[in-house]
């Protein structure tokens, strides 16, 4: 049994232990285990001298009585060398009012504080990051499942919406249509109707035509397809947006 600071400090360094625990009651007892930890060097940060000085601070708030358990590997958990402590000789006296004993509980209950809220602090940003970069990972995957299925279609698709200038009489042709000139009506002069201008130039409806024919010959559901961006972008579906600036980005 170690009854002295000195006693247990002697045994970490005189052992290399880089792990060790202490808790309320004895290992393998069968008591109840709530709250039972009181140190356990792996939630401290610093270096070896500092998790020593955060073992004797809670030590002594605990009373000063545990059991130890110790290892000299920082990941064993099991086969360690144990300890009982009884510290009550080192515990200082109560203080006498005027008199100095070099022991300020505030000071100790506030330095212990700080520590924890620094480990507390250090747990829950790990959390947090942890969630972050998960959030992150499945937003990229689902990002990419939309684009992936976008990308073969929806540049082709969307440069058909206005294919219409060489449509005549609902039939596709890649010839200009020609037909025998019919004799002019004579009939009383009359005001015209302004025709409306051609939307696009005739390279942009050669081009345009030319993408619809390459399509349709490598996608036998390229008219649901069309169906389906044309709809997604009039109900501001939030993939197409993606999509989009994807497909523009990499022509």
């Amino acid at each position: 049994m170690f009854t002295k600071w000195s006693d247990i400090e002697s045994w970490i360094r005189d052992n290399n232990f880089v792990h060790w625990v202490f808790t309320k009651n004895k290992p393998g007892s069968s008591e109840d285990k709530t709250n039972d930890k009181i140190v356990d060097s792996n939630y401290y940060t610093g270096d070896f001298e500092d998790k020593l000085a955060m073992t004797k601070k809670y030590l002594l708030l605990n009373g000063g009585r545990a059991y130890g358990v110790a290892w000299d590997k920082p990941n064993n958990t099991y086969n360690g060398a144990v300890c009982e402590v009884w510290l009550e000789a080192d515990k200082p006296a109560a203080p006498t009012q005027g008199v100095g004993n070099g022991f300020d509980a505030d000071q100790l209950r506030e330095s212990i504080r700080r520590e924890m809220q620094a480990e507390w602090d250090k747990r829950e940003y790990e959390r947090k990051l942890a969630d972050l970069e998960k959030r992150e990972k499945q937003f990229e995957a689902d990002k990419q499942s939309a684009i992936g299925l976008l990308t073969n279609y929806l540049a082709p698709v969307a440069k058909t919406f206005f294919a219409s200038k060489r449509m005549v009489a609902g039939i596709d042709t890649e010839q200009p249509v020609t037909a025998q000139p019919v004799p002019p009506i004579q009939a009383a002069p009359r005001e015209e109707p302004e025709a409306e201008p051609e939307p696009f130039t005739d390279e942009e409806a050669d081009e345009l035509f030319a993408l619809l024919k390459e399509f349709k010959e490598i996608e036998p559901q390229y008219m649901e397809l069309i169906r389906g961006v044309v709809k997604m972008a009039k109900d501001g579906n939030p993939m197409y947006g993606p999509a989009k600036e994807f497909i523009l980005k990499n022509i």
